[in-house]
C-alpha cells in the first residue's frame, strides 16, 4: 500500500465478500481510496508480517468473525509481533452487548465498535486511529524489525495464539456478573445464557439469569430460572444449594414442581433405587411424605413387575435413612396396597359389567329367535318399526352404547355384495351373534 497524504489505508478483514458490504461502503463514502480486503486471519498476519514499514496499512478494520479465527484472536496474533504489535486495529463486533463482553474480558484491538453503528461514528474512529499511527510515525517509535525476520517472528506469535480459540462459558458467566453489578441486565441475560453451555456452570448460571429476569419485572421467567437451577443442583448433587433456592422458589411460587421428588421418580423407572432413595432423603424435609408415598406407590404399580420394584426401593430407603427411611417405605407399601386394591376392584366392575352387557345381548338374541319361530309378531318396544331380526340388537344398542351402523355395516355390505363365508347374506344368527360379542368386548 502506498500512503497518500490525508488519506488513511485500510485493511478491512471480513469473513467474506458479502458480510463487508456495509463496511467497504463506509470508507468509501469517507474517501478512503487505498483498501484492501481479506477473509483470513493467518493470510493477513504473514502479509503484515512480511511488508516493509512504509506499505503497512495506517489502520485494521476487522470483523468479529474471520474465515479461520476470531476477529480478537487475531488482533491478539498481532500484538504478539514485535513489528505488529502497534498497528492500530478497529474490531467491529455484533452489538453493543458484545462490546461490553469485551470490555470486561479484555480486548487486544485499540478501538471497539458495535453493531449497527452509523458511518459517522465508523469515520471518527477510523480517523483518529490513523492519526495516532501519524503521530507515532513522526516520533519514530515504530519498530524497525528486519523483514527477512519476519516469517521467524510470526511462527514463534502463531505459536503463542490459540487458533479459532472461543471464549469459555466461564467467561461469559464472569460477564455476567460484572453486568448485573453495573445494572445492565439485558447483557446479563445474553451472558448467562451463553455461559449456560458448561454443565458445572448452569445452576449458578440460572441463578444469575434469575436475578437478572426479576430486576427486569419478569416473574415468570424468574421463576423457571429458579425451578432450572433447583434441579441442576439437585442433578449435581450439591444439596445445600438445590435445598436453599427450592425454598426460595416456593415462596415466590408455591405450586412449583418439586426437583427432588422429579428426580426420585426418573431414577426409581430407570431401575436405580438407591439414587432415587437419597434424592428422597436430601429433599424430605422440603416433601410433604403423602407425595412421596403417592408417587412412588404409582410408579410401582405401573411397572412390569411391582412387588420387585417396590423391594428394591424399601430396601435403597432403609440403608439411606435408617429408621426414618423404613417408616417412609412402610407408607410406600400401605399406599401401594390401597392402590392395588382400587385397580382390582375396577377390573372387576369393568368385568362384571362386560358380562351383564353380553349376557342382555344374547337374551335379547333368543327372545328375538323364539317370536321368529313362534310366528308372532315383534314384541312393541316403543320404537319404530325395525326388521324382527335386528330388533334385538337395536335394544343392546342403546344400554351398551354400541354404533348401530358399526353393528351392521360390515353384515350388510356383505350381504348387499352377494358375499360368502361367515357372514354371507347377513342372516345366518349365529354368525350375528359371534361378531356382536366380539364387537362388545372390544368396546369394554
Amino acid at each position: 500500500m502506498t500512503i497518500q497524504p490525508d488519506t488513511p489505508a485500510i485493511l478491512l478483514l471480513g469473513a467474506s465478500e458479502q458480510l463487508a458490504v456495509l463496511e467497504k461502503r463506509a470508507l468509501r463514502d469517507m474517501g478512503v481510496t487505498q483498501l484492501v480486503f481479506m477473509t483470513s486471519g493467518l493470510d493477513a498476519a504473514r502479509f503484515l508480517a512480511a511488508s516493509p514499514p512504509e506499505v503497512l496499512p495506517d489502520v485494521i478494520v476487522c470483523a468479529q468473525k474471520l474465515r479461520d479465527m476470531d476477529g480478537d484472536n487475531f488482533c491478539s496474533l498481532l500484538r504478539l509481533h514485535s513489528r505488529l504489535k502497534d498497528l492500530p486495529t478497529l474490531l467491529v463486533l455484533s452489538s453493543d452487548s458484545e462490546v461490553e463482553h469485551c470490555k470486561t474480558l479484555g480486548f487486544s484491538a485499540s478501538a471497539l465498535l458495535g453493531r449497527p453503528y452509523s458511518a459517522e461514528d465508523l469515520k471518527k474512529i477510523v480517523l483518529s486511529l490513523a492519526a495516532t499511527r501519524s503521530r507515532a510515525d513522526a516520533a519514530g517509535t515504530e519498530s524497525i524489525a528486519p523483514v527477512e525476520d519476519a516469517a521467524e517472528e510470526f511462527g514463534k506469535a502463531l505459536a503463542a495464539s490459540a487458533r479459532r480459540q472461543e471464549r469459555r462459558p466461564e467467561d461469559y458467566y464472569r460477564v455476567g456478573r460484572r453486568s448485573l453489578q453495573e445494572g445492565r441486565w439485558n447483557d446479563a441475560i445474553e451472558a448467562f445464557q451463553a455461559a449456560l453451555r458448561d454443565g458445572r456452570l448452569k445452576g449458578e448460571a440460572e441463578l444469575g439469569l434469575a436475578s437478572a429476569w426479576k430486576n427486569k419485572g419478569d416473574m415468570a421467567q424468574c421463576g423457571r430460572s429458579l425451578a432450572s437451577a433447583a434441579d441442576d443442583f439437585v442433578g449435581a448433587g450439591q444439596w445445600k444449594r438445590a435445598r436453599a433456592v427450592y425454598a426460595r422458589l416456593l415462596r415466590e411460587h408455591p405450586s412449583a414442581k418439586n426437583p427432588f421428588l422429579a428426580r426420585a421418580q426418573q431414577a426409581l423407572r430407570q431401575g436405580r433405587h438407591a439414587d432415587a432413595a437419597k434424592y428422597l432423603a436430601e429433599g424430605l424435609d422440603l416433601t410433604p411424605e403423602a407425595h412421596i408415598r403417592d408417587k412412588m406407590a404409582q410408579i410401582c404399580l405401573a411397572c412390569e413387575a411391582p412387588e420387585a420394584m417396590l423391594q428394591g426401593l424399601e430396601s435403597a430407603l432403609t440403608a439411606v435413612m435408617s429408621e426414618r427411611g423404613r417408616r417412609l417405605a412402610g407408607g410406600i407399601r400401605g399406599e401401594f396396597r390401597k392402590l392395588h386394591g382400587k385397580r382390582e376392584d375396577w377390573r372387576r366392575e369393568a368385568e362384571a359389567a362386560r358380562r351383564h352387557k353380553v349376557s342382555l345381548l344374547m337374551e335379547r338374541e333368543d327372545a328375538t329367535d323364539r317370536d321368529a319361530g313362534s310366528g308372532m309378531p315383534p314384541r312393541d318396544t316403543g320404537r319404530d318399526a325395525v326388521p324382527r331380526r335386528d330388533a334385538g340388537l337395536m335394544d343392546v344398542q342403546s344400554e351398551a352404547n354400541l354404533d348401530w351402523r358399526e353393528v351392521t355395516s360390515p353384515l350388510n355390505a356383505l350381504g348387499n355384495a352377494g358375499g360368502s363365508g361367515e357372514f354371507a347374506g347377513g342372516n345366518d344368527l349365529i354368525s350375528i351373534i359371534k361378531y356382536t360379542w366380539r364387537l362388545a368386548r372390544n368396546r369394554l
